[in-house]
Protein backbone atom coordinates (compact mmCIF):
# COMPACT_ATOMS: atom_id res chain seq x y z
CA UNK A 1 0.00 0.00 0.00
CA UNK A 2 1.27 3.45 -1.14
CA UNK A 3 -0.02 5.53 1.90
CA UNK A 4 1.57 2.97 4.86
CA UNK A 5 5.11 3.12 6.55
CA UNK A 6 5.57 -0.16 7.07
CA UNK A 7 7.61 -0.84 10.36
CA UNK A 8 9.28 -3.93 12.08
CA UNK A 9 11.66 -4.16 15.20
CA UNK A 10 13.60 -6.82 16.33
CA UNK A 11 14.53 -6.86 19.54
CA UNK A 12 17.64 -9.52 21.18
CA UNK A 13 16.34 -10.50 24.69
CA UNK A 14 18.61 -12.33 27.73
CA UNK A 15 18.90 -16.07 26.29
CA UNK A 16 19.22 -15.36 22.47
CA UNK A 17 15.35 -15.09 22.23
CA UNK A 18 14.24 -12.47 19.46
CA UNK A 19 10.88 -10.66 19.52
CA UNK A 20 9.06 -8.88 16.92
CA UNK A 21 6.32 -6.07 16.47
CA UNK A 22 5.58 -5.12 13.03
CA UNK A 23 2.89 -2.50 12.01
CA UNK A 24 1.54 -1.09 9.22
CA UNK A 25 1.27 2.24 10.05
CA UNK A 26 2.81 4.43 13.32
CA UNK A 27 1.11 5.99 15.76
CA UNK A 28 0.01 9.62 15.11
CA UNK A 29 -0.40 8.56 11.51
CA UNK A 30 -3.68 9.77 10.03
CA UNK A 31 -5.21 6.22 9.50
CA UNK A 32 -3.89 5.66 13.52
CA UNK A 33 -4.48 9.59 15.11
CA UNK A 34 -3.15 10.14 18.48
CA UNK A 35 -5.47 11.66 21.05
CA UNK A 36 -4.78 15.52 22.01
CA UNK A 37 -3.92 13.53 25.89
CA UNK A 38 -1.19 11.68 23.87
CA UNK A 39 -0.16 15.06 21.51
CA UNK A 40 0.49 16.80 24.62
CA UNK A 41 2.30 13.95 26.18
CA UNK A 42 4.86 13.74 23.35
CA UNK A 43 4.74 17.84 23.12
CA UNK A 44 6.25 17.79 26.28
CA UNK A 45 8.91 14.70 26.25
CA UNK A 46 10.50 16.54 23.53
CA UNK A 47 10.17 20.14 23.81
CA UNK A 48 11.64 19.56 27.75
CA UNK A 49 14.75 18.29 26.05
CA UNK A 50 15.36 22.04 25.26
CA UNK A 51 12.94 24.31 27.24
CA UNK A 52 12.12 24.52 30.84
CA UNK A 53 9.01 22.92 32.19
CA UNK A 54 7.13 27.00 32.00
CA UNK A 55 7.77 27.58 28.66
CA UNK A 56 6.78 24.42 27.59
CA UNK A 57 3.78 24.94 28.93
CA UNK A 58 2.82 28.00 27.94
CA UNK A 59 4.43 26.90 24.31
CA UNK A 60 1.81 24.09 24.58
CA UNK A 61 -1.53 26.26 25.44
CA UNK A 62 -1.02 28.63 22.79
CA UNK A 63 -0.64 25.96 20.10
CA UNK A 64 -3.89 24.59 21.22
CA UNK A 65 -5.37 28.27 21.35
CA UNK A 66 -3.25 29.64 18.23
CA UNK A 67 -6.67 30.06 16.26
CA UNK A 68 -7.85 32.30 18.91
CA UNK A 69 -4.41 34.28 18.37
CA UNK A 70 -4.05 37.72 16.69
CA UNK A 71 -0.78 36.86 15.69
CA UNK A 72 1.07 34.13 15.29
CA UNK A 73 4.43 35.51 15.85
CA UNK A 74 4.29 35.19 19.46
CA UNK A 75 5.13 31.29 18.53
CA UNK A 76 8.87 32.51 17.89
CA UNK A 77 9.11 34.10 21.36
CA UNK A 78 7.69 30.52 23.12
CA UNK A 79 10.17 28.43 21.02
CA UNK A 80 13.06 30.74 21.72
CA UNK A 81 16.26 28.44 23.07
CA UNK A 82 18.29 30.53 25.58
Amino acid sequence: MPHCFPCRMDMHVAGGRVKSAAMKVPRGHHDDPMSDAEVNVKFRQLALRKLPPEQVERALEFIWTIDASPSAGEVFDLFRID
